[in-house]
């Protein structure tokens, strides 16, 4: 009974991961203004009743800033 609760909630995990990655997306940009040249990388996605963003700016003078944002969907 232990194995097959095992093996059962295994697939569960698995199919969740699955799920998540079915949906994910990432962008890409580059900007040139006066100051120089700034980056933005954006990726996301949606698995079990949650989705996340995260987001990493690189500005022309290096400094980087993140920003994490999960939500539940209920």
């Amino acid at each position: 009974m232990k194995k097959l609760l095992a093996m059962s909630t295994l697939a569960g995990l698995l199919s969740l991961a699955t799920i998540a990655e079915a949906s994910a997306w990432t962008r890409y940009g580059t900007y040139y203004g006066p100051r120089g040249v700034s980056t933005v990388h954006v990726s996301g996605g949606c698995g079990y009743r949650y989705c996340s963003r995260t987001a990493v700016r690189t500005g022309p003078y290096g400094n980087t800033y993140v920003r994490q944002t999960t939500v539940s969907r209920w």
